[in-house]
């Protein structure tokens, strides 16, 4: 997972522009950063992750509560655990699509949008075709592209993906009288947390 991610931060930028120059389409893609904080708990409990990013080569810092303050001082204080990932991107999910649609249609590729696949057949390490209602499909190269959803496509060759499922909801809050954003980062905490 270190790797996939470390591999990710690095990449995301050039593959954005490269999108936008080849596509025209631009995703929205950006780097604006991110806190990860919990609300309450010891203050080390984010430790583990904060080495886990620096292990991927991604910059992290730990925040104490006057740095966090300094970063975003609309954060309401009591904050346990902190910390900042500068370089954290984000990308605008429909615009993304639309540019890899684009990008896959200007290199030949097929797309055959809303057919499910009902299985991947494979000899040996290598998947030959798919099957889908009605028939099934041959190609030289696959794309599974269902996330932690691929997993009932993959498991049965052996080879589960290392993604899990996450659920999250997105607010974007607008400081009193004006148009702009309360907070400068994205902020993210425990999923069973409120911010």
């Amino acid at each position: 997972e270190e790797l996939l991610r470390s591999h990710s931060h690095a990449l995301w930028p050039d593959w954005s522009a490269t999108l936008r120059e080849t596509t025209g389409v631009d995703n929205g893609f950006r780097r604006d950063g991110a806190v990860e904080l919990r609300l309450d708990g010891p203050s080390d409990q984010l430790d583990s992750e904060i080495q886990r990013w620096r292990s991927s080569g991604v910059e992290c810092h730990r925040l104490d509560a006057t740095e966090l303050a300094g970063l975003e001082p609309h954060l309401a204080s009591g904050v346990a655990a902190a910390y900042w990932l500068p370089g954290h991107g984000q990308v605008r999910n429909p615009r993304h699509v639309k540019a890899l649609v684009a990008g896959c249609r200007l290199r030949g590729v097929t797309l055959i949008p809303g057919t499910p696949v009902l299985k991947l057949v494979a000899d040996g390490h290598r998947v030959e075709r798919v099957e889908i209602p009605g028939g099934s499909l041959a190609a030289d190269q696959f794309v599974v592209a269902g996330g932690a959803w691929s997993e009932w496509l993959l498991a049965p060759l052996g080879n589960p993906p290392w993604v899990r499922p996450l659920r999250g909801q997105i607010a974007l809050l607008i400081r009193d009288g004006g148009g702009e954003p309360a907070y400068t980062d994205f902020i993210q905490a425990a999923r069973t947390q409120k911010i």
